[in-house]
């Protein structure tokens, strides 16, 4: 533990790409590592995020490899299969080895790591070492998460049970579902075999909802983790300098990966944790005194309506029963036990997690110092683990020097699933830092049923939409993997064909003289835009999107254009497109002057702008284009008078059908004097509006925010901003179903009698989502595997659509109800997500969170006939 706060931390904001692709000069990570035999080694990052070793570009091609001697013991018959799978390896032609033990390096010896550090200098090999689990001390505290840990309906005079697995104690509150702040009872729950039991009384009443708040220690484990660094980073640091002090390094090092922890990370509970640790206490006060000059301003931040804190030190043992919104909205005294009620917009969480990563960053960039200063001075580089500021580094001199990429699949999704976030926040860094892939394959070695790549090309094809991304450096998962018996299929030194694609694909790299030279052409896009932007390269451009932590929104302009605007340091760009092919349009603004267009790659484009009209004029298709608005909101005119041109048809259709759309006239009407006005954002939402509407009236399809479900006993309604209404109905748990199983029903309502298709945009199937069936009122059940998955999967990854099936639906309303029917294949707890539903009868084509197209209006004949 520290002896005093961190008060030398410099938060820094994040800074973002920019979107014109200028690549503004920044300082270069660089050092200079002398080997054991006193050879200089000068290292630098370039631009385009290769490590420049010896003057010369240093892309790695190779492979991960688990020493023998290192994660089970030096013995001779260890030491021989090492050298065996580490000979066949060099023989192959591959002498790029990532080492990667999964135990902390802090428990093997020096000696160990000086034989296998010899025999690879002997060789000619050169390699990165990976620290394992690093800092092997868990996190403790209380896991704040409402939605997973309730019950409804909770029953009199019974024993109610949560699953609390890895629970020490847990905090319990049952509260009356009508009053949410009505606590009715709390205490602490029975721990047993990981179950919490409580026991009611005979006299509860009904409507009665229970909450757990368990106390837990997270596992450190290989799938990211954080790591108690509070309390045990000065004796790690001890232990990791007595250990790899005394190992000399011989010229073949090239950088270290990890030294904290294994994959920092805040998956599983960890982002709902409430740490109580003393040493993180103690953090957590200082950084309370730091950021509120008195109690008075942090209960004024905290909404508490009473001032019952009267220091700091009291205020970091408060436990909060709320999160997200979900809970009860009060603050816990871990003292006296006294609860304090807050108000909604309370900053609590918000200045935990900042205190949390605050940390975090400063030990990431403590122990990237020490091991440069006292152990070799080589690049530092962590393994990026979702889109999050701890992966930024705002020093222009200090800290890691760059971020590895860990991800499994194949194609494009390399990119979705992780690969284009981290090239984006290495873009977002202070200095030029390095971008590598330290573990890649087709498959997790888990789910894997074949030896490593099954061709060539597909190897190939995977690794270059990497390195197209911008990657500069690959590893494949694995040369060799502990346990054996677990990683059967990625034991690839035993596999000289997949050694000779590697050594191929290194060849193939070093005959592109300019690969990480020239930055990758990157086009960010805000995160909130997720779910109509896809990660990836723009068709034939040499342009990759990718996400970015910058401010910004997405712009859906009718069924005629599709957009997002974003932050940067420059100010704010407006990027759209087309969803029209080519078209001519007009862009209004109130000084067009002050606007500038640019090609997705970040070119000038010349445009013809009108001062008077207050238009600038271009040609617009599927390629983004990047508009520089100098502050202004600016719209197409065309996507005004598209949606304009719908209404007035469906208006016409309406009252042609005798429907009441008296009042959907009268808002086009009202629309139609905004866009005369030129007020082109007031007439487009107020059109859009009245389109809404007129889809509800004659429903050419029902489109369902799956949220709304009238009655459903998954998990939750999450908040999820880039989804379709910003809202999701998940179902997360290892808990038992209630009696009638996991479900979730809707009402809809159709306008005829016909065949309609049912789809929906759920948790890709597979060994994480539970399997579901089916159904329309009362008929035959349908089971969601009898679907077929249709385009390509959004937000991260996480939603695709499935067209479930057709069915036959008469006039009216309806009910459509879903139950999950199991756990989930390779886990033991039930998981599915939805996002949407649709019920159309015409055909539909997925785009992430976009409606289907209304019918275009018929083109006027001569002599204005249809």
């Amino acid at each position: 533990m520290r002896s005093a706060p961190f008060r030398s931390l410099v938060v820094a904001a994040l800074s973002a790409v920019a979107i014109s692709h200028a690549h503004a000069q920044k300082p270069s990570s660089g050092g200079s590592f002398t080997d054991s035999a006193g050879r200089e080694h000068r290292w630098s990052v370039a631009p385009g995020h290769a490590l420049m070793w010896d003057g010369q570009v240093y892309v790695p091609v190779g492979g991960r490899f688990c020493p023998r001697i290192i994660e089970i013991g030096d013995t001779d018959a260890n030491w021989l299969a090492d050298k065996a799978a580490l000979d066949a390896t060099k023989a192959a032609g591959v002498s790029d080895i990532l080492i990667s033990p999964r135990r902390s390096v802090v428990d093997s010896s020096s000696a160990a790591w000086q034989k296998l550090i010899d025999y690879l200098d002997s060789q000619g090999l050169r390699y990165g070492i990976s620290f394992g689990k690093g800092v092997d001390l868990p996190l403790r505290g209380t896991v704040v998460k409402p939605t997973t840990y309730r019950i409804f309906n909770v029953p009199a005079d019974a024993e109610v049970t949560w699953d609390a697995a890895g629970a020490d104690s847990a905090r319990y509150v049952l509260v009356d579902e009508r009053d949410g702040t009505a606590i009715i009872k709390e205490g602490a729950a029975r721990i047993e075999s990981g179950v919490a039991i409580v026991t009611t009384e005979a006299n509860l009443g009904v409507g009665v909802i229970g909450l757990l708040y368990p106390r837990k220690t997270l596992p450190v484990d290989n799938e990211g983790s954080v790591p108690d660094v509070w309390t045990g980073f000065d004796a790690y640091r001890d232990k990791l300098l007595k250990t790899l002090a005394a190992v000399k390094f011989g010229p073949g090092l090239r950088f270290f990966l990890d030294p904290l922890a294994d994959r920092i990370g805040f998956g599983g509970e960890a982002d709902s944790l409430v740490p109580d640790s003393p040493a993180f206490k103690l953090e957590w006060e200082a950084f309370l005194s730091r950021r509120y000059t008195s109690i008075e301003d942090l209960m004024t931040a905290w909404g508490t309506t009473e001032r019952t804190v009267k220091s700091y030190q009291q205020a970091a043992g408060m436990l909060p029963l709320w999160a997200n919104a979900k809970g009860v909205p009060y603050l816990v005294d871990g003292t006296t036990g006294k609860r304090n009620q807050v108000g909604n917009e309370s900053r609590f969480w918000s200045d935990l997690r900042d205190c949390r990563d605050e940390g975090l960053r400063y030990y990431m960039r403590a122990i990237s110092d020490i091991l440069k200063r006292e152990v070799a001075n080589v690049p530092v580089l962590y393994t990026h683990t979702a889109q999050h500021r701890i992966f930024v580094n705002p020093e222009k001199t200090d800290g890691f020097d760059g971020l590895a990429i860990s991800v499994y699949g194949r194609g494009s999704s390399l990119v979705s699933r992780g690969a284009g976030s981290a090239v984006s926040q290495v873009e977002d860094s202070a200095r030029t830092l390095w971008c590598l892939v330290s573990e890649v394959m087709d498959a997790p070695p888990a789910s894997k049923t074949s030896v490593g790549y099954d061709t060539k090309q597909a190897m190939f094809l995977d690794l270059d939409w990497l390195r197209g991304v911008g990657a500069r450096g690959f590893y494949v998962d694995s040369l060799q993997a502990l346990p054996v018996e677990k990683n059967a299929h990625v034991q690839l030194a035993n596999h000289p064909e997949q050694l000779a694609w590697l050594k191929e694909y290194s060849e193939r790299v070093t005959r592109d003289g300019t690969t990480g030279t020239a930055p990758a052409v990157l086009l960010p896009f805000p995160q909130s835009a997720a779910g109509i932007v896809q990660p990836g390269a723009v068709s034939g451009r040499g342009v990759w999107m990718v996400p970015s932590l910058a401010a910004g929104r997405s712009m859906v302009f009718g069924s005629s254009y599709l957009g997002y605007t974003i932050t940067l340091p420059e100010g704010e760009s407006l990027v759209i497109w087309s969803l029209r092919g080519p078209r001519e349009t007009h862009l209004h603004a109130d000084d067009v002057r002050l606007l500038r267009v640019f090609s997705a790659a970040g070119a000038p484009i010349d445009v013809k702008a009108d001062v008077k009209k207050k238009t600038v004029t271009l040609i617009l298709d599927e390629t983004p284009r990047i508009i520089r608005t100098g502050g202004q909101d600016v719209f197409p005119i065309e996507a005004v008078e598209d949606s304009l041109k719908q209404l007035k048809h469906l208006v016409e259709q309406a009252t042609a059908l005798k429907l009441p759309a008296l009042e959907f006239k009268f808002e086009m009407d009202r629309a139609d004097v905004h866009y005369k006005l030129k007020e082109m954002t007031t007439a487009h939402m107020m059109a859009a509006q009245a389109l809404n509407g007129i889809v509800e009236l004659m429903k050419p399809y029902t489109w369902i925010e799956a949220e709304a479900a009238e009655t459903h006993t998954f998990t939750d309604a999450l908040g999820l901003e880039p989804a379709s209404g910003g809202r999701i109905l998940q179902l997360s748990t290892t808990a038992k179903p209630p009696r009638e199983g996991y479900s979730a029903q809707w009402k809809f309502a159709v306008p005829a009698d016909d065949s309609y298709t049912v789809w929906i945009a759920a948790t890709p199937p597979g060994g994480q989502t539970s399997p579901f069936a089916w159904v329309v009122d009362t008929e035959q059940p349908h089971n969601a595997s009898e679907g077929a998955l249709v385009g390509s999967a959004y937000l991260g990854d996480r939603f695709v659509w499935t067209r479930l099936g057709r069915v036959s639906i008469k006039k009216g309303s309806h009910n459509l109800t879903l139950r999950v029917l199991d756990r989930t294949p390779s886990a033991d707890r039930y998981n599915l997500a939805i996002d949407s539903i649709l019920i159309t009868r015409e055909a539909f084509t997925p785009n992430g969170i976009l409606r289907p197209a209304l019918p275009e209006p018929p083109e006027k004949k001569p002599g204005g006939k249809k």
